[in-house]
């Protein structure tokens, strides 16, 4: 996905295979289940002096957009290999601030609220960052609100402050 106008060298959305598949017996049912599978996913967001320079944010909630659909179930999300970045390419020096080999795995999450359990929805997330590992374990359901979630994270292998630079990479 690229911003239609504007001068923005890199691309807010990109990834090289997008695959997804749906449960045929719940179509029949009038329900849409599914799975998707992303590999090398690229998320990136721009800072630019102007409009035209910066890609910062959607313009529709994306929960607007998600609840507008017919009722939708993924049974199993899964990004392999994703990266997300800020980058700022006006600044001296460029930033560029990210996180890379992100593996991601989330079930059951759905756009149709589940009263009988508070979070019904599972996200596991594994990063890297300057030289350190992020793991975040989540319970949440996405459609609340009020943020519901249960969240456990653990960062290892921290880098020394002193030595991490965040410097713009080609």
């Amino acid at each position: 996905l690229k911003k239609k106008e504007g001068k923005i060298p890199v691309p807010f959305i990109s990834a090289t295979k997008i695959k997804s598949g749906i449960d045929w017996s719940a179509l029949f049912k009038g329900r849409i289940v599914g799975q998707v599978h992303i590999e090398n996913l690229a998320i990136n967001f721009v800072k630019g002096p102007t409009k035209e320079t910066s890609q910062t944010k959607i313009d529709k909630s994306w929960m607007d957009m998600v609840k507008d659909i017919r009722p939708i179930e993924l049974n199993l999300f899964e990004l392999i290999n994703g990266e997300v970045h800020y980058r700022d390419f006006h600044s001296k020096p460029k930033i560029d601030v990210f996180l890379n080999n992100i593996y991601i795995t989330a079930r059951n999450l759905s756009n149709v609220n589940d009263k009988n359990e508070l979070l019904p929805a599972s996200v596991v997330l594994q990063a890297n960052g300057y030289g350190s590992k992020l793991y975040v374990n989540v319970k949440l359901n996405a459609l609340s609100k009020v943020p519901t979630f249960d969240v456990n994270t653990d960062l290892k292998e921290l880098a020394d402050p002193g030595t991490m630079l965040f410097t713009y990479r080609d």
